[in-house]
């Protein structure tokens, strides 16, 4: 196994070269604005680390025994790889128990170095998880070396051939660890996700989205919000380039512009059932791009500062009839007429059950009337500053959501005096779970200290922003 775990390995750099080199070559005819000199950086690294490993394979069998070479940071020789041939006698099976009591195999799984596993066994450990399909990575950071990438996911695809979502959590993010993401698992691959790297992020993500830009790739669905050196070059490319994309996860990425949203949505318009983006650069003109996917379940539109609401009216075609979740954040261009547009009689929003509207400073008591009748099985509901709305409006959500409305947040409403809630739960919102009502403030303390105490299982966040304890 060792062989051959050594030429899948030299396999998988030279491939990696060959990838690197086209990221290049791409960023070059297009004059690319970032300093291409890192990529050739990276290519130097792995032409260096290809040649380390075809000088070990070519020496004979007998120095090979007595080789101590390290072959990068992280320590691995070629003898060290030939050890894996007896992951099983090798790994600490008590360790492996314990492991088994905090994680499950068919879920995802936190490794922390410090506390269970050393670098050399976390590719014993992948030996047992057969039917693995999605696995978390955090706090594996810049000291972890690229063959020791490439051992963990040779060893992991080897073992785990449906594994379908990678999610990495405060873990380095390069353009080398993301082709051999690639290299590894094109065919199997459907979710990926970036968190937010704390003080670790990679500045210039726009070679991350290029390289997953690959027509052989399965990817489905990604995940990279938050991160750094993403233009429209990069979501261009990226779009351009995958076949199939059903989830697109962008928050806080400045560069979202309506020419993008449009060639998304005309690509991806049969697919797309998850967008959750910034909506910094986007105009009212983004939202009938949007309209014509007909599929999506969740939009988050975050900072909405261009949009003035004109064409507010195109969910009322029935276009958004699958939707569960919306969010729509600072919405203070939009006037009172449009959000009646958007919430009109004529349209019925049948399965979303979690709304949010933040920031909606033109929202009254006939908007709330309309959002009430539009979408009968809210479960969730959140509006941030509607200074319109009075206890006209508040009423209308507490008898309307009576039964299923389970999350509630109203902040920044200063002409709403709640005395309705001394009727729930016992006549209304039997299920709230969680009430936010900060900036409320006309609002008694005593409603809702009452509330606390006859409802169980409640949290409820009074007008000072305090959370109500006994």
């Amino acid at each position: 196994m060792s062989d051959l775990l050594f030429n899948r390995l030299l396999l998988s750099f030279i491939n990696v070269k060959n990838r690197l080199e086209s990221l290049l070559n791409l960023c070059s005819i297009n004059e690319y604005r970032l300093d291409i000199k890192e990529i050739q950086i990276y290519i130097r690294s792995v032409s260096s680390l290809i040649d380390n490993l075809q000088y070990e394979f070519k020496i004979n069998d007998n120095l090979k025994l007595f080789s101590n070479r390290s072959l990068c940071k992280n320590g691995w020789t070629w003898k060290k790889i030939q050890q894996l041939n007896n992951e099983e006698q090798f790994f600490n099976l008590e360790l492996l128990a314990l492991l088994r009591l905090q994680i499950l195999a068919t879920c995802f799984n936190k490794f922390d170095k410090q506390k269970f596993l050393s670098i050399y066994d976390v590719p014993r450990l992948f030996n047992h998880l057969s039917y693995l399909q999605s696995i978390r990575f955090i706090d594996w950071k810049n000291d972890i070396s690229i063959l020791t990438w490439s051992i963990w996911f040779a060893i992991l695809s080897r073992k785990s051939s449906n594994l379908k979502k990678i999610h990495f959590q405060n873990v380095f993010i390069y353009p080398i660890l993301i082709c051999l993401v690639i290299e590894y698992f094109p065919h199997c691959l459907e979710t990926i996700i970036f968190d937010y790297q704390q003080d670790n992020n990679y500045k210039n993500f726009d070679f991350i989205l290029c390289l997953l830009g690959n027509e052989n790739l399965k990817l489905r669905s990604l995940t990279a919000s938050y991160q750094l050196g993403i233009t429209n070059f990069g979501i261009l490319q990226l779009v351009k380039n995958l076949n199939i994309l059903v989830e697109l996860n962008l928050l806080n990425i400045n560069a979202i512009n309506d020419q993008s949203i449009k060639i998304l949505c005309d690509k991806y318009y049969i697919y797309l059932e998850t967008l959750r983006i910034d909506g910094a650069q986007l105009t009212d003109k983004a939202l009938d791009f949007i309209a014509q996917c007909h599929q999506l379940r969740k939009l988050m539109i975050e900072f909405c500062t261009n949009m003035t609401g004109a064409n507010f009216s195109i969910p009322s075609k029935n276009n958004f009839h699958k939707l569960e979740q919306l969010y729509l954040s600072t919405l203070n261009n939009i006037s009172s007429k449009s959000f009646q547009l958007l919430f009109n009689k004529n349209c019925t929003f049948n399965y979303l059950h979690s709304l949010t509207l933040g920031e909606c400073h033109m929202i009254d008591d006939n908007c709330v009337r309309l959002i009430v009748q539009c979408c009968p099985h809210l479960i969730d509901l959140t509006c941030s500053s509607a200074y319109g709305i009075t206890d006209e409006g508040f009423n209308e959500i507490v008898t309307h959501c009576n039964n299923q409305l389970r999350y509630f947040t109203l902040t920044g409403c200063h002409q709403i005096y709640g005395e309705i809630l001394l009727d729930v739960p016992e006549k209304y919102l039997k299920s709230i779970e969680y009430l936010n009502l900060d900036k409320c403030n006309k609002i008694d303390d005593i409603i809702l200290i009452e509330l606390f105490q006859r409802k169980k299982f409640i949290s409820i966040v009074n007008s000072y922003g305090s959370l109500i304890e006994l």
